[in-house]
């Protein structure tokens, strides 16, 4: 700041020096810690409570154990391994204690918080296949709320408020209606598909994980699930196309990079 005041960051290599500098100040990492906490609003996992019936599992613990996933995986990315940020989205490792390790389906490796690698582990890596993120969704993974997520937070996109009186209260979910299959009803109502398919399709990605981050192929009801979509980046006229989750985080990896 004082820099500043003084006028001392007229040029690029100026600001290029006083970051570099300011990256060197051990609050810089207390710093970044604040901001992945407000920027994934990580504090609503404290207040998190998910329908006990379906997510019977779950507590205070878990949850926080989630939080401590998502810092700690940002702080090697960022600080210990200094990789570029779009490696956030498709970095083939995570942190886990044995409690979160079960409950995303892993062996666990003994006591505390330590790092899994996820480079054989198909169905995930990177931050938007933590809970911390997935659980933004809520109990019944809202393709809406997680796509809106996806590009207003990572692709910088945005999209207008829905016309009033739009009825947004979510369909029930049963035998032979998915997230997914939802989902391509809305999208092929044309007063629908115009904003939603900017970012609802990129969520298809994510459909096998559940609201709390675990990765099934069938939801509650038997429903088989699915992971091919497309992602249409802000400002590109054709979307690109996936078929796994995995091939999503790449891409956004590279749209992010």
């Amino acid at each position: 700041m004082q820099a500043a005041d003084l006028g001392q960051l007229g040029t690029r290599e100026r600001v290029t020096a006083e970051a570099t500098r300011m990256l060197t100040d051990p609050r810089a990492v207390s710093q970044s810690a604040r901001f992945i906490t407000q920027w994934l609003d990580l504090d609503r996992l404290a207040n998190l409570k998910p329908n006990p019936g379906r997510f019977a599992g779950f507590d205070s613990v878990l949850a926080g154990d989630m939080r401590r996933e998502t810092l700690a995986f940002f702080n090697e990315v960022a600080w210990k391994q200094k990789r570029p940020l779009s490696e956030l989205l498709n970095a083939q490792f995570t942190f886990a204690t044995p409690r979160l390790a079960r409950h995303y389906g892993l062996k666990p490796q003994g006591p505390g918080l330590r790092k899994y690698d996820l480079s054989s582990v198909a169905s995930r890596g990177g931050l938007l296949t933590q809970g911390a993120t997935l659980s933004i969704g809520g109990d019944d993974a809202s393709m809406v709320t997680r796509g809106l997520f996806i590009l207003q937070d990572f692709l910088r996109g945005r999209i207008k408020e829905p016309p009033p009186g739009v009825d947004t209260t979510p369909v029930p979910l049963k035998a032979g209606l998915s997230q997914r299959v939802v989902s391509e009803q809305r999208l092929s109502n044309v007063a629908c598909a115009g904003c939603h398919r900017r970012f609802e399709t990129i969520a298809f990605g994510l459909e096998k994980f559940d609201g709390l981050g675990r990765f099934q192929q069938v939801d509650e009801h038997g429903n088989r699930l699915r992971e091919d979509g497309t992602m249409l980046i802000p400002g590109d006229a054709r979307p690109q196309s996936f078929k796994t989750s995995a091939e999503l985080m790449d891409l956004l990896a590279g749209t992010t990079g």
